[in-house]
């Protein structure tokens, strides 16, 4: 499990992205459903998010943990194993939590290229068109909220990451980072000139 201490950090800076992005980014219509993806939805409270996981957990030998920052524990990330019985699709679900909110869940998978399209096309279908597009990224977003489909690959290998977020959640990480210091002004040189002198 990675050290939380670089996810806090990752949380400070994606909604400042993000919002960049969005801000640039020509007007789209929203999607026509709800941005949720198997059962899960950005802005769920832990207890909504840790009955869904626990529901579609691949194994009992491999349970939900959770893990909360040394500074506080209003900052936990969670990750488990899930396989949805629907279609057998498996993931590596984490999330993380702010204030008991989620405001960041992703799910990772990797394959070959047809997984790459089975993804593309379950979420058209869910979805409708994505309202953004680049190289290897699909977004669907409405308001503060955003799915987005991010997939790499290496030869015919590909990895594939699905992450739903909140950003009204994620804002309120700056609550517990002490902003780092203002640098102090620099020291007059006892040379340099005085007004009048």
């Amino acid at each position: 499990m990675r050290p939380l201490p670089a996810v806090v950090l990752a949380l400070l800076t994606l909604p400042v992205t993000a919002a960049a992005q969005a801000a640039s980014a020509p007007a789209v219509p929203p999607p026509a459903v709800a941005l949720s993806y198997r059962g899960f939805v950005a802005g769920a409270t832990y207890r909504e998010f840790a009955q869904r996981a626990r529901a579609l957990q691949r194994s009992v030998r491999e349970p939900l943990v959770c893990t909360t920052s040394r500074r506080t524990a209003q900052l936990m990330e969670c990750r488990v194993a899930i396989r949805d019985t629907t279609d057998s699709a498996a993931f590596e679900l984490a999330a993380h939590f702010i204030d008991g909110r989620a405001g960041f869940i992703s799910f990772g998978d990797s394959g070959g290229p047809a997984l790459v399209q089975r993804m593309q096309d379950e979420l058209r279908h869910l979805l409708g068109a994505p309202t953004s597009e680049a190289r290897g990224t699909w977004e669907w977003r409405a308001d503060r909220r955003f799915i987005r489909l991010n997939w790499r690959g290496r030869g015919e290998a590909r990895w594939v990451y699905l992450t739903l977020t909140d950003l009204d959640v994620l804002d309120e990480v700056r609550r517990y980072v002490t902003p780092a210091p203002a640098p102090p002004a620099p020291a007059r040189s006892p040379g340099a000139a005085r007004p009048g002198g």
